[in-house]
């Protein structure tokens, strides 16, 4: 479960790098 949020984050910020704050 641990893995899990933390790769669909990983995930959103290479699909969406904008999205991705400094």
């Amino acid at each position: 479960m641990v893995q899990q949020p933390i790769i669909a984050h990983h995930h959103e910020a290479i699909e969406n790098p904008k999205t991705r704050e400094p």
